[in-house]
């Protein structure tokens, strides 16, 4: 319940934690929002899965929630790649957040992690076929990367 200010402005606060947006590091990719990201998923998600468990919708929801502007950014695949801390940095800031907003931790099966990856790369590889000119070598790069993940899996 909502019942004061305080209270109100945290529920802001985490509710806009989903506006940073990705692809800030591509000038030819356009802008997309970590809550549009995450709809994308869970639209792949019910479309795809049998019978998909709450606890895999509520860590799709949360994937990337910490990607904001007060706590960590998107930093790009690529970039974690190279830089392992950066991964490291993002695991603590993950568990930062969900102290903050007092979210339960979420434990996946297996399974359950590969349909997250497979998810979060699938929704990424959509969002380059639809948003960007086939043209692009930029977007090319990164759908030949995401092909590769999504294919993998």
């Amino acid at each position: 319940m909502i019942d004061n200010e305080d209270k109100f402005n945290d529920l802001l606060e985490f509710y806009t934690s989903g506006e940073t947006l990705r692809w800030h590091n591509k000038p030819n990719v356009p802008p997309q929002s970590v809550k549009h990201h995450t709809a994308g998923m869970l639209m792949l998600l019910i479309k795809l899965h049998p019978n998909p468990s709450e606890r895999l919708m509520r860590a799709i929801i949360e994937h990337d929630l910490p990607e904001t502007d007060g706590y960590f950014f998107d930093a790009p695949h690529d970039a974690k790649q190279q830089f392992p801390v950066l991964r490291e940095i993002e695991e603590v800031v993950t568990a930062r957040f969900k102290k903050r907003f007092d979210l339960p931790e979420v434990f996946l099966t297996e399974v359950e992690k590969l349909w997250l990856k497979y998810l979060d790369g699938l929704e990424t590889l959509c969002y380059i076929v639809t948003s960007v000119n086939s043209e692009n070598p930029v977007a090319n790069k990164i759908y030949n990367r995401q092909s590769e993940l999504t294919l993998e899996l």
